[in-house]
């Protein structure tokens, strides 16, 4: 019997026959309590393994202690996978889920080729080992040996830091990151987690303290500053004084003792002299934000006081008139200023509330410009994939993704070389196009603006299309609101509403709220209604049942968009969308299913994406389609990872459960009202209740009102609607971007007089 008092350190193999503690294990699971089968005997282990699971071969490390509960165990101090040396081991290993580009044939072909050592070899010699064996292609032979390295990194991370509290989704960012420096870049700073997206200070601070981090370590404090400025609600900058407040506030929430505002002063001397932070006549800003807003401001400037090549206005007066007549109908005044202000300006901010005929005189402008300028181009833009394919639909003109048409995230193969169609698009490499139009204007934050506009061709213009009466955008600043405030760029507004449009109660009621007025309902009239409900469980039920109804009369789950301003609460985001989704796609013995972390997607689900944007992939922040199918990938027949088969905005695309986790698609059956700008649904369903009164604002609801297209059901209180109307206080961002665009226009104005 084992020696208790000893502490004598014991290595073990066997298999982990049982997980005792927790009962579900998840990618997040870092604790265990498990039985340890061995060639003659079993034992309980305990300790942090993250990653394992039953039947999972592991070598163990630990010290025996007598548990009060459970007996003589292990403490596990260290673990490890052995590598695979049998044939059936390897074979098992290449075709698991886990490794991509082999299937169950392939796997066998490579053991049969390279033997039992199979696994070793290939993380020894790499995809040379592989290319000779036919029928393994080259892509599937670099697949499979980046799944084998990213596998045992992973689990080379795991047993150096899972002891911290490193997870094995932070192990597997860590190993995409920093590749087989991870365990020594983590080590030397534990906080270099808070620039992966799913790990911010709070947990990097909790890791860093299990590994006896000092509440004082510059690195912490430094860490601080930088979390603090990036949490800043949409603010590009923050004041010195706020800024210490609040980070001594961060850190001294888990320091015991109390620390002082000289280690802040002390932090961002260091954060400004590493590039990191600026700091401009006590505004702090993060360097990146800070060049953002400059760039924008000066090609604002360039394109303000660059002359124009001229247009008689008889000439445009005379396009305009073949226009009309060709598509028999009248462009009012202000669309026409639209048309005769592109041709005197580089840069012209369009406005407009729904119904005011935006989309017609964007479509009357991209035609007209082409008939004046036949040999120059055009490219028409938004800042998502929902906003741009409604651009697409309303004008019929070809739309992209602000991020597609600046080849933001496009990956270049090696043997391509130098692929000017691929390269990023910048002031180095501008756009070929001459006009740019950009919809939706409201939602591009300050980075997104300074993409597109450095990347605008000298001589090139812009047409600049939003409401500002929309939500800004979620990234940081308020582009459209300080380009307008600057004074010094030429804006029309529409405010005349379309005939067709005057009928529609969805529009007379937005423009309502918009003016400061109440919402109204005709008895009778199917396109806007108004369902009084007392508080947030009725809310909710009656919102099921409208849901249940619309179906019935043959909606489809993709026709119907429920938006809630606030995640949390019954009338929520979290909880409308798991109650609509038990309604309309629940759970059958005979539906697909796929498990990823801690979500289960099923065939029929709504999914929305929630972060990142990548062109290769043709994935975009705010996509929403239907899982069609679970499986392998079609495009890979020796693929056996299983993933979702979906529709997106018409595309057939397959998501791996790297995807799915990288670009955070959950089911989207109720999704947030700041998700839904630039989209448009056939019907939209969104709760009004006092329970949401942080984010009962006009713009909220005035967002959420104006994605219907053809039917918009309120749910909740009068009380509700009024409050949200009449709370139309500015939510002012710290932004310096109108002063900068003022400035620098000035300044070549005078330029040019003294020149003159």
């Amino acid at each position: 019997m084992a020696d208790v008092g000893q502490k004598e350190t014991v290595r073990l193999k066997g298999t982990i026959k049982k997980i005792i503690f927790p009962r579900v294990v998840t990618t997040e699971t870092s604790w265990l309590i498990a039985v340890l089968a061995g060639n003659t005997t079993e034992v309980t282990i305990k300790g942090a393994m993250c990653g394992i699971h039953e039947k999972d071969d592991i070598i163990i490390e630990g010290q025996w202690v007598n548990d009060k509960k459970y007996g003589l165990q292990i403490q596990v101090t260290g673990w490890e996978r052995p590598i695979p040396n049998t044939r059936n081991q390897a074979i098992d290993l290449l075709s698991s889920s886990v490794i991509k580009g082999c299937g169950p044939k392939s796997a066998k072909l490579i053991v049969d080729t390279l033997g039992d050592g199979a696994i070793e070899r290939i993380l020894r010699d790499g995809a040379a080992c592989l290319r000779p064996i036919r029928g393994i292609g080259p892509k599937s032979a670099d697949k499979i040996v980046a799944s084998l390295s990213e596998n045992f990194n992973v689990q080379n991370i795991i047993k150096h830091l899972a002891q911290y509290g490193v997870t094995v989704t932070m192990a597997i960012k860590l190993h995409q990151v920093y590749k087989g420096n991870a365990v020594p870049v983590v080590q030397a700073n534990p906080y270099e987690l808070t620039h992966l997206s799913m790990v911010g200070f709070d947990k990097a601070d909790e890791i860093a303290r299990n590994m006896g981090v000092s509440e004082d370590a510059p690195s912490r404090c430094q860490a601080a500053v930088l979390h603090v400025l990036r949490e800043y609600d949409g603010h590009c900058y923050a004041e010195h004084d706020a800024l210490v407040r609040d980070t001594l506030t961060l850190l001294n929430k888990r320091s015991k003792n109390v620390l002082g505002g000289n280690v802040i002063d002390s932090a961002l001397y260091y954060l400004q002299k590493a590039g990191k932070t600026v700091t401009e006549d006590g505004r702090v800003y993060l360097k990146t934000l800070y060049e953002y807003e400059r760039m924008v401001a000066a090609r604002i400037a360039d394109l303000v006081t660059t002359p124009c090549p001229a247009v008689s206005p008889s000439r445009i007066a005379q396009e305009i008139v073949k226009y009309q007549a060709k598509h028999r109908l009248i462009l009012n005044a202000q669309q026409q200023e639209v048309i005769y202000s592109l041709f005197k300006t580089n840069c012209l901010i369009l406005t407009g509330g729904p119904g005011t005929g935006k989309s017609a005189v964007i479509k009357a402008v991209v035609s007209i410009y082409r008939q004046i300028f036949p040999h120059k181009m055009i490219a028409l833009c938004a800042p998502t994939g929902r906003a741009s394919q409604n651009l697409h639909k309303t004008t019929g003109y070809e739309s992209k993704t602000v991020h597609r048409l600046l080849n933001w995230g496009v990956r270049i193969s090696e043997d391509e070389g130098v692929n000017p169609e691929k390269a990023r698009k910048d002031e180095l490499n501008p756009l070929e196009e001459d006009l740019i139009e950009a919809d939706e204007w409201s939602m591009a934050d300050i980075e997104l603006a300074s993409g597109l506009l450095r990347a605008i061709p000298r001589g090139g213009k812009v047409l600049l299309v939003g409401d500002p009466d929309q939500l800004p955008s979620v990234g940081p600043g308020a582009v459209l609101r300080d380009m307008l405030d600057s004074g010094v760029i030429k804006s029309v507004e529409l405010t005349e509403i379309y005939r067709q449009e005057k009928n529609s109660l969805i529009t007379e009621n937005a423009h309502r709220v918009k003016r400061g007025e109440m919402i109204y309902t005709v008895p009778g009239r199917k396109d806007f209604c108004f369902i009084e409900r007392p508080d947030a469980e009725s809310t909710q039920r009656t919102i099921l049942a409208s849901v249940k109804r619309l179906l019935e009369l043959g909606y489809r789950p993709e026709d119907i968009l429920v938006l809630s301003p606030m995640k949390k609460g019954i009338a929520g985001v979290v909880a409308l969308d798991e109650a609509i989704r038990a309604l309309v796609n629940p759970p059958r013995g005979d539906k697909k299913e796929l498990i990823v972390g801690n979500r289960a997607f099923r065939v029929g689900d709504v999914i929305i994406q929630n972060q990142r944007n990548s062109v290769d992939k043709g994935l975009y922040n705010g996509n929403m389609g239907i899982v069609k199918d679970i499986g392998p990938d079609p495009a890979d027949p020796e693929g056996s990872e299983e993933g979702l088969l979906c529709d997106l905005w018409g595309e057939e695309v397959w998501l791996s459960r790297e995807d799915i986790m990288d670009f955070n698609f959950t089911t989207g059956y109720c999704i947030t009202t700041h998700k839904s700008q630039g989209g448009q649904a056939k019907v939209v369903i969104a709760p009004v209740i006092t329970n949401h009164y942080m984010m009962l604002t006009r713009n909220i609801l005035f967002t959420a009102m104006t994605r219907a297209e053809e039917m918009l059901i309120l749910v909740g209180q009068k009380k509700a609607v009024a409050i949200a109307i009449k709370n139309n206080t500015p939510n002012l961002r710290r932004t310096f971007l109108a002063e900068r665009i003022r400035g620098l226009v000035s300044q070549r104005k005078e330029g040019e007089t003294l020149l003159g």
